[in-house]
């Protein structure tokens, strides 16, 4: 690895892999992977760092092929702002599930005998153990083996929660178990990294009672990896999928001592700095997936090469699976689960976190007066669909369903005055990051309580439009065909340069990079100059003009778009509210037409295409 970041199992299942040599497991992706051994591989993609933009580079793969993987891959991580935003980490693997992607998760674990969080530093991942100090994390009960426990419990509420939503993780802990860079790895032997990779699967699956993992035993390939893959091995009985870390390079004989190791499970390439070729897969077809590194293979391989090889037959892309249908969770996950949770009061015993644990034995309880609420923080803006609420004895009989962007502001998206308590499970629409139950009038003489405060709905930037941040487009005009262009040409990159519809001619003053402003908003920024799509003057008028501005996070500069079918979108300024617009309404064609803002009509000069941009 190069200097980067990066159940118990049924009986049944465990009698079924010692007697036969290739038999899937009782998980859909993991049959998958059998079914198409020896005959196609999944194309993968890791984000690394940050996990409060978890699809960075996934979505990066998009834009250069116009597909996305068919294998989505994050990490727990373990410096202070990535273990913050480990819940977005996790809501992302929830929208990959969803959309038919196999999740695969690892965790870059900081030292139990040191302190977390940790750096990529000798203090951190790359410091070691004495002796005794790894005797001791294998003791039972012992300081350095019950804080290695404590880091586990920590990482099992997520894996938990992807459970509870049915979501199947290829698990990938301790990874490149024979890299002796790493504070794990590097101890070959019975009673060295094997045997810590043993006891953490044993805490997971028997301890924790997680039985959504696909457990992953990962190598790197060193010259000496065909001794290292038996001195490293955990047993059979402790993984399903054999990987393999290609960074030196791809050889035939790396890939015949995975195929000779492997009794017929799984194998795959767990990371690689450089896409596989379709023919060297069709001469390696045992290999399920691949999983390029993060910003990696983009450095070292030009788009052209990376094209080739998710557009072949024999690698399948995110469009490609079968999907996943999860019975256990058919809808959107419940995107409170676990989030911080902010109230009016509480009432001792009864903590607000307990309104968002999913355990029905525990709940929230208020002060005893009627204006009390609480509010849930789902940390970023989403599209709130459906609110489900399990009162206590003490309910609300009059409350309101409230969103906000910024937990002063409160718009009521849905209210009663006729509560009766028991389950409320509301179908409604909003958008906000954070949703609140505000009760006014109570039931009884105690005060609100909830055992459950559960939030459905789906992330409100342009993704879900199918439309991505940091993607290139060019932007038509309906009506016309024509596309949104800066007057002047490629020489036009001043403040105030005019924005009007011209026919299509390649130059890059017609072209325009998405970018997420935040709360459901984007901002086009001119990929010639680097400046924004603005109405001039901060207008709220209509007719009010467009053009290019220098971005300063403004309103005038962010504008919602809204899938109106067929293809096309309208924009919609967020200072005004007005729709972008091609003057002279719908029969104007002419090159040079003016572009600017009006209300909201439903003409066909209001409404916009986005064709991506592929690099030549």
């Amino acid at each position: 690895m190069k200097n980067r970041l990066g159940r118990s199992m049924p009986l049944a299942m465990l009698c079924l892999l010692v007697s036969t040599l290739a038999q899937a497991g009782p998980f859909k992706s993991l049959d998958y992977l059998y079914s198409i051994s020896g005959k196609q591989t999944v194309a993968g993609h890791h984000n690394r760092e940050p996990n409060a933009d978890p699809a960075r580079w996934t979505d990066t793969v998009y834009v250069k092929t116009g597909k996305f993987p068919a294998m989505w891959s994050g990490d727990f991580l373990f410096q202070q702002d990535n273990i913050a935003n480990r819940w977005t980490m996790i809501n992302e693997a929830k929208r990959q599930w969803q959309a038919g992607a196999l999740v695969n998760i690892m965790w870059h674990a900081c030292n139990p005998a040191k302190s977390q969080p940790c750096g990529w530093d000798s203090n951190g991942l790359l410091s070691r153990m004495s002796d005794w100090e790894w005797s001791q994390l294998l003791t039972d009960g012992t300081p350095i083996n019950r804080r290695w426990k404590q880091m586990m419990d920590e990482i099992s509420v997520y894996l938990q929660d992807l459970e509870n939503n049915g979501v199947e993780v290829l698990f990938r802990p301790l990874h490149e178990m024979n890299q002796g860079m790493f504070w794990w790895g590097g101890r070959p032997g019975a009673n060295g990294t094997r045997k810590l990779y043993q006891l953490t699967h044993d805490y997971l699956t028997r301890n924790k009672g997680l039985s959504n993992l696909i457990w992953v035993w990962d190598m790197q390939d060193f010259g000496t990896l065909v001794n290292d893959l038996n001195t490293y091995n955990p047993g059979s009985a402790y993984w399903d999928v054999a990987a393999l870390d290609i960074y030196e390079g791809f050889a035939t004989w790396k890939y015949n001592a995975m195929v000779n190791i492997s009794g017929g499970k799984p194998i795959a390439i767990g990371e690689t700095d450089k896409v596989p070729s379709p023919e060297r897969l069709a001469a390696e077809p045992r290999w399920t997936f691949f999983m390029g590194w993060a910003e990696l293979p983009f450095q070292v391989q030009n788009d052209a090469t990376i094209q080739q090889t998710y557009y072949a037959g024999n690698v399948v892309t995110r469009d490609e699976t079968p999907g996943w249908n999860s019975p256990v969770n058919p809808g959107d996950p419940n995107i409170a689960y676990r989030r911080p949770v902010t109230t009016s009061s509480t009432e001792t015993g009864h903590a607000a976190a307990n309104a968002t644990d999913a355990d029905g034995n525990t709940r929230w309880s208020s002060a005893y007066t009627n204006s009390e609420w609480i509010y849930v923080d789902l940390g970023a803006s989403y599209d709130i669909k459906r609110v489900k609420l399990a009162w206590e004895v003490a309910y609300a009989s009059t409350y309101y369903v409230q969103v906000s962007d910024d937990a002063s502001t409160w718009k009521t998206i849905w209210g009663t005055s006729g509560g009766d308590g028991g389950i409320d499970d509301i179908n409604l629409e909003g958008r906000g990051r954070y949703v609140r139950v505000h009760g006014t009038q109570r039931a009884t003489n105690y005060g609100y309580s909830l055992y459950e405060f559960e939030v459905y709905g789906s992330v409100s930037d342009t993704r879900s439009l199918g439309l991505y941040p940091g993607t290139t487009y060019r932007i038509s005009a309906r009506h016309s065909g024509k596309l949104l262009d800066v007057a002047g040409g490629t020489g036009a990159t001043a403040n105030g340069s005019n924005v009007q519809q011209w026919v299509g001619n390649g130059q890059t003053n017609q072209q325009w990079i998405l970018v997420d402003a935040g709360d459901g908003f984007s901002t086009l920024v001119s990929v010639n100059s680097g400046k924004a799509l603005d109405v001039s003057d901060a207008s709220t008028s209509d007719g009010g003009n467009t053009q290019l501005w220098s971005y300063v996070g403004a309103a005038n500069q962010q504008w919602r778009i809204e899938n109106i079918g067929d293809g096309y979108y309208r924009l919609i300024n967020r200072h005004s509210g007005k729709a972008l617009d091609v003057a002279g309404g719908a029969g104007m064609l002419d090159d040079g037409a003016n572009v600017q803002q009006w209300t909201p009509n439903g003409q066909t000069n209001q409404h916009w295409r986005f064709e991506r941009v592929v690099a030549p």
